[in-house]
This record gives structure tokens, C-alpha cells and sequence, in this order.
């Protein structure tokens, strides 16, 4: 993945590229607009996400839905699977947390003082609704899409076969929220997994970190 401008506009780009072994370019597999574009920032990033599962490419394109693009080795779309996810909508109070994982990134940079002036250089832009995938994770012959839908401490995940038929909905613990550079980047690490019908995922406490596991039913 890398984000690139445009040719024929100003807009910055996160892309996926397909290339060979002396990574010149063979083809672009996706691309969608980045989250921080010049003098304006998306508050709630939408990053493209991608597994490679059994030899195939699993690109998701969630500005257009729960949409997965599955591309054969040499990057050529074989099919596309779509699942009706619903819409999760974005409150105020949404608004605020995502404000306070600004400033507080470290990547961002971003000085108590100087948070009104930061304002007035940039413009922060909130779409109505939530993206309709978060992230998403390939175990045995599973795709495991996590969606921005949170319930008593859990995080909702769609269980698809890999034709995409829906299996399950469950919602499974959650694990640490990656900061916003992270998000916007899409290169935050997992703290969780998903192998042999169990999610795993780790739990930081400042005197340890856990690894606790649940079992998931077919």
C-alpha cells in the first residue's frame, strides 16, 4: 500500500499496488481517497485493509459497503463479495472521542495550546455514518470482518464463508484501539487473532500482558 497524489486533481490516494518480484508496478488493485488531505482531515479514517489467504488477495473497499475485492495471484479480480452490514451512525459523542485521539496522537504532534489554532489551518470532516469495515482477518476458510458497532465492552465481528455468505454475527472482546495516525495509516498492529475456532487476543495491564482466548461455535 502507499499513498500517492493524483494525476489529474490535488486529492492524496491510498492505493494498493500489485507488483513482481523486483517490485516493479503490475497493476493498481484499488485505490480510495486518503483520510488526511491537504487543510482537511477525516476524522474517522478509513484505511484499506488486506489479507492474502490459500494464494488469493483480499482487498476490502468499505467506503462502498461491506465490499471485498478477492484477486488471484497475479492480482486479477476473480469475484466480489458484499454483505448487507447496516449502518452504525456517528453521535457527538463520537465526535469528541475521535478529537481526543487527535491530540493525543504522538504522531500528530499536536500541543494543548495550539489545538484551536490547528482548527483554524485544517478543516475536520465527519461523515454521517461510520465506514462499514474496520478490519478484517482470514483463518480456516473464515474472513472475520470487524465493524465499528461496540456493545458492552465488545466489538461486533461478521463471520463469512470465503463466497462471502454470512454465517454469524458475534461480538467478541475488545482489544486496545489503535491511535488515530494508526487508523488513517491502516498499519496498526492486532492485538488479537483468529485460529482454531478462537479468537485470542492480548490484554496490557501495567504489570503484565495477557493472552486470553475465546471459543468460537461453528
Amino acid at each position: 500500500m502507499r499513498v500517492a497524489g493524483g494525476e489529474e486533481d490535488q486529492t492524496q490516494y491510498s492505493t494498493i499496488q500489485f507488483l513482481d518480484g523486483k517490485t516493479t508496478e503490475l497493476r493498481e488493485l484499488y485505490r480510495q481517497p486518503f483520510a488526511g488531505q491537504r487543510q482537511l482531515l477525516d476524522m474517522i479514517p478509513d484505511s484499506i485493509h488486506v489479507q492474502v489467504y490459500e494464494g488469493n488477495l483480499y482487498v476490502d473497499k468499505s467506503p462502498q459497503g461491506c465490499v471485498i475485492d478477492v484477486c488471484d495471484p497475479l492480482g486479477r479480480k476473480l469475484r466480489e463479495i458484499r454483505v448487507d452490514a447496516g449502518k452504525r451512525r456517528v453521535t457527538r459523542a463520537d465526535r469528541l472521542h475521535y478529537e481526543r485521539l487527535l491530540r493525543k496522537d504522538p504522531m500528530m504532534k499536536i500541543q494543548e495550546e495550539n489545538w484551536e489554532q490547528f482548527k483554524t489551518r485544517t478543516r475536520l470532516h465527519y461523515p454521517e455514518y461510520y465506514p462499514a469495515i474496520r478490519d478484517f482477518m482470514i483463518s480456516d476458510d473464515r474472513i472475520y470482518v470487524q465493524t465499528f458497532r461496540d456493545e458492552d465492552q465488545k466489538t461486533e465481528y461478521l463471520v463469512l464463508d470465503l463466497n462471502g455468505s454470512l454465517l454469524a454475527k458475534v461480538f467478541l472482546p475488545r482489544v486496545r484501539e489503535p491511535g488515530f495516525t494508526e487508523q488513517m495509516m491502516g498499519t496498526g498492529v492486532r492485538l488479537y487473532a483468529f485460529a482454531m475456532d478462537s479468537f485470542y487476543y492480548l490484554v496490557e495491564t501495567p504489570e503484565a500482558v495477557e493472552l486470553l482466548a475465546v471459543e468460537l461455535t461453528r
